[in-house]
């Protein structure tokens, strides 16, 4: 299930690979005590990881263990109109 959007677009495993090219930067960056390069590059590494999870299970949202039926998507976790024009008025 997370390999099938891979397969649709082969340019989303950029993103594994970002993912540890960032990581190997904080220990590069913390051998070299650069604090700020190390934090940086571990919020690279947290939002490539994020990404990298949303990109591969879209538009699954919380895949179930039991069925594919009862995964929470995009479409059935969407509010309804009313909600969302309370909520971008609010």
């Amino acid at each position: 299930m997370l390999h099938g959007n891979y397969r649709v677009d082969p340019a989303a495993f950029l993103v594994p690979v970002a993912v540890v090219i960032s990581l190997l930067s904080v220990c590069i960056e913390l051998r070299r005590r650069s604090e700020l390069g190390a934090f940086l590059a571990s919020c690279s590494y947290l939002s490539t990881t994020l990404y990298g999870a949303a990109a591969g299970l879209f538009p699954v949202l919380l895949p179930s263990t039991n069925s594919k039926v009862e995964s929470i998507t995009i479409a059935n976790a969407l509010a309804g109109p009313h909600a969302l024009r309370v909520g971008l008025a609010w």
